[in-house]
């Protein structure tokens, strides 16, 4: 769970990844591809890399909004 307080309604979209290793970014293999699970809101779907704004983008109109990511690996 994540909170963010403080934001002004507006269009926002996350992306998430698990750090297992702690070191602040995404590992990739040789391939470019994540070794670590993943996910941006919307369940927006991953291609060639990670999806457009607008997929993954969601109107927050204030106060309190869940929103579930499911972790792809």
């Amino acid at each position: 769970m994540c909170e963010f307080g403080g934001l002004a309604p507006g269009t926002y979209a996350v992306a998430t990844f698990h750090d297992k290793q702690m070191t602040g970014s995404m590992v990739m293999n040789f391939l470019g591809m994540p070794t670590t699970s993943y996910g941006f809101s919307n369940d927006a779907p991953v291609g060639l890399g990670p999806p457009s704004f607008e997929a993954a983008g969601f109107n927050y109109p204030g106060g309190v909004l869940d929103i579930t990511i499911h972790a792809k690996k």
